[in-house]
């Protein structure tokens, strides 16, 4: 069934003897408000929300790879989200632990191809129309703003007393008394309410007009609150800082003066797309890393390497997770897999993928079942990233990155048949906000068989 924006949809067979009549057919909300006082004399409550959450429980069933699913039916970010909401409210169906290890099953989309642009992968997102004003919201938010610019705001007694007492150090106190009353209306009008952010403001605020005051330039507002003007002091007034605090001053200063005068002195700044997803890898970098961490030539070193290595990429735990994770928690089943046990907040159950199962098996060795796996407080906290760093044999060009080892083991898990709601359970995720983001970046793939599975029929 194809509609209207171009998009295809597969229909459940039960359901596709109400679907042919409608196509060429425009949709009316009436029709459907009808229908649902209808249903509602025989005291059934319907509505599309329900009718999408009925359809997602039957679509990601786990006949077929999520990823499959997702671009046949053309849902995007919202959509899914949605659906995951109503897999959620429904009972857990129980889950294979072998389909977690993979065995006998072939992915439907490889994850060796991962890419970092939606754009290449056929699904592109999309984009949230912005908000058109009419003249008169646009002529009342203009007054708005010049009735805010006319007025000086009322500082909070909490901050009035920080800016009160404030004296800075390497300021001559003559000069403060003339830069003081400048200093105190920026702030007022920045609109950092925070006692720690006000801290913060006050001190670099202070350096820079005394900065503007050394090199004979206006103190007026106007002229102080500019991106040039920053701009100014990042190149000229602050060589003797260290870089990160050089960017961690511009920054502060950026925001104030964009909150002070916004304006054509505050030209809009480019933002650059970001995905709170990081990449995985592909399997020639997967395969690389575990010959790597097998490889390493100190003993303790391997053990912990083949652990994270093992856990993060064939089992999907995090870095919080490895921190917490005691011995006892995986068990060996022999042949059947390694089954892990999450405790905590995000208490969960997971079986180790079949490829990772000997690193897994190297990185419990010898570990008493009552001790953690990389040590406890200061020890464990810095131990993930202290091991990754430690590696040695490390090929040219691939870092160990435990986030990306954790995407890399959810893009594999939406490409095999796997149900949403098993996927929402042993990844420990509230929402299928990222595995949409995952989706995004696979590679296209519309395997023409699946089709059928879409509609409901036998396999």
């Amino acid at each position: 069934m194809v509609v209207a924006d171009g998009r295809r949809f597969a229909v459940l067979v039960e359901f596709a003897a109400l679907a042919h009549p409608l196509v060429g057919v425009t949709l009316k909300v009436g029709a459907w408000r009808r229908m649902q006082e209808i249903l509602r004399a025989d005291a059934l409550h319907v509505t599309a929300h329900s009718a999408a959450s009925t359809f997602a429980v039957r679509a990601f069933d786990g006949r077929s790879p999520m990823v499959t699913v997702v671009r046949e039916r053309g849902l995007g970010d919202r959509s899914l989200r949605s659906a995951s909401r109503g897999v959620l409210a429904t009972p857990s169906p129980g889950w294979d632990p072998q389909i977690l290890r993979g065995a006998g099953i072939v992915s439907s989309a490889s994850t060796g191809t991962l890419v970092s642009d939606p754009s290449v992968s056929g699904e592109p997102r999309r984009q949230r129309l912005q908000k058109q004003f009419s003249r008169a919201e646009a002529r009342r938010r203009l007054a708005e703003t010049q009735q805010r610019a006319a007025t000086l705001p009322t500082l909070t007694p909490t901050a009035s007393a920080l800016l009160d007492g404030y004296m800075p150090t390497e300021i001559d106190a003559t000069l403060w008394s003339e830069l003081a009353p400048v200093h105190r209306e920026i702030i007022a009008r920045s609109g950092i309410v925070s006692p720690d952010a006000i801290r913060k403001a006050r001190s670099v605020l202070a350096q820079f007009l005394a900065f503007r005051q050394s090199q004979g330039e206006s103190l007026d507002v106007t002229k102080v609150c500019t991106v040039a003007a920053v701009d100014a002091y990042f190149a000229r007034g602050m060589t003797d800082f260290a870089a990160r605090t050089r960017n961690d001053y511009r920054t502060r200063l950026d925001r104030i003066v964009r909150a002070v005068n916004p304006g054509p002195d505050a030209p809009p700044k480019i933002k650059s797309k970001y995905y709170t997803v990081r990449p995985g890898y592909n399997d020639a970098e997967q395969a690389a890393m575990r010959r790597i961490a097998a490889r390493q030539p100190r003993a303790g070193l391997k053990r912990q390497a083949s652990a994270i290595v093992g856990l993060a990429c064939g089992a999907g735990l995090d870095a919080s997770d490895l921190r917490h994770l005691f011995c006892r928690q995986i068990i060996a089943h022999g042949d059947t897999g390694i089954e892990v046990t999450i405790a905590g907040t995000n208490a969960r159950r997971v079986w180790v993928r079949r490829e990772y199962e000997d690193l897994v098996r190297i990185g419990i060795n010898g570990v008493s079942a009552d001790h953690t796996l990389f040590g406890r407080g200061t020890e464990a906290r810095n131990g993930i990233n202290g091991v990754l760093n430690a590696l040695v044999y490390v090929e040219k060009g691939l870092t160990f990155d435990a986030a990306r080892m954790r995407t890399t083991w959810l893009a594999w898990l939406v490409t095999q048949p796997v149900s949403l709601r098993t996927i929402l359970d042993v990844s420990g995720l509230q929402s299928a906000r990222t595995l949409a983001e995952i989706i995004a970046v696979l590679p296209p793939t519309a395997p023409p068989e699946v089709r059928a599975l879409l509609r409901g029929e036998a396999q």
